[in-house]
């Protein structure tokens, strides 16, 4: 089995971390490739594409593959996908949608092809998707492996916000999910700082690999707490053995629950002024913060393993279609 990811965007690390994973894990049996544009997003600069689309390599790569992965605003009209497939009816392709149904190239269920979301809010907003969680790559060398101890009289506080766009609109509306409400989460961690309860950090402007160190020297991470989803940046908190706050609402928390079969280990926090008290009252339990630290750490190793995370995503591969049998599927739908 050959699969190939294309994307125009890193997707946060997302899509590199699983195809790293399918290939480190179960490369025996299948060989995973991602091709790109680029190991930019924003602010943070992520692993590169193993191939990029414009070179001489994505062409034998698509040619070759047995699934190929379209990931957020990849369609199958473009070329050469499109010629591809039309050449390989034996082909097999599905979507991989990280955003919200307005920043996605909807073409590709439209025409027929199935699609994968992380297990998060991306579950409750694209009818019949396979969700899959989200792998963290806390297996590999070059993760952190010291547990930070505490060593001064604050808590030390991690936020790192991919955007600081203010939240608009409605859940379940697109500009309501493109915030992490940067403005009055800054402004509650600046107030705690100037008070001397915790010492914050602000992460962000950086590579992923630093933003990573930078999490792992904190005792409590700041996950986002205005959506009502969590992100790749809580399970890197639990990964890193840290306290991790989120806001993340029933409806979501049931969708990770299915997706790993146990509640994430998360603090839960929907307001501003929760914030704060829930701050306050870990600065003044240091060894609550450092036991539930190791508890989240193992959790993740049990419930999360990158291992288990490819191997799920590789078991419903076979539910992908081949072009022909979406071609005459939808010649008989629109025929009747």
């Amino acid at each position: 089995m050959k699969i190939l990811h294309i994307s125009a965007s890193p997707c946060a690390g997302s899509i590199a971390a699983l195809s790293s994973a399918i290939n480190d894990h179960h490369g025996d049996e299948v060989q995973s490739v991602h091709a790109g544009i680029s190991g930019k997003v924003g602010s943070l600069a992520f692993d590169e594409p193993d191939i990029f689309v414009w070179e001489t390599g994505f062409l034998p790569a698509l040619i070759e593959a047995t699934h190929v992965i379209l990931h957020n605003y990849v369609g199958v009209e473009e070329q050469p996908i499109a010629d591809i497939m039309l050449a390989r009816q034996d082909l097999r392709v599905g979507s991989f949608y990280h955003s919200h149904p307005d920043h996605v190239n909807l073409d590709n269920v439209r025409s027929g092809y199935p699609c994968f979301v992380p297990a998060q809010f991306q579950a409750q907003l694209f009818a019949g998707a396979m969700p899959i969680r989200q792998a963290i790559r806390f297996d590999r060398a070059d993760w952190p492996r010291e547990e930070h101890r505490p060593t001064g009289d604050r808590l030390v506080v991690g936020y790192a916000p991919t955007t600081h766009a203010k939240q608009e609109g409605k859940p379940g509306e697109a500009k309501w999910y493109d915030s992490k409400g940067f403005e009055w989460t800054d402004e509650c961690l600046q107030e705690l700082e100037d008070t001397g309860a915790i010492e914050y950090r602000l992460i962000e402007g950086t590579r992923y690999d630093m933003a990573i160190r930078l999490k792992a020297q904190c005792d409590v991470l700041i996950d986002e707490i205005v959506t009502g989803s969590y992100h790749r940046s809580a399970l890197e908190g639990l990964a890193l053995g840290k306290v991790t706050i989120s806001g993340i609402d029933p409806a979501v928390d049931q969708i990770a629950k299915d997706a790993c079969g146990d509640v994430l280990p998360l603090h839960r926090c929907r307001d501003f002024d929760t914030l704060g008290s829930m701050l306050l009252d870990l600065a003044e339990d240091r060894a609550k913060v450092q036991a539930l630290g190791v508890r989240n750490k193992n959790w993740m190793q049990k419930h999360w393993h990158p291992r288990d995370v490819a191997a799920d995503f590789l078991g419903l591969l076979p539910r992908l279609p081949t072009v022909a049998e979406v071609t005459a599927r939808m010649e008989a739908e629109h025929g009747r």
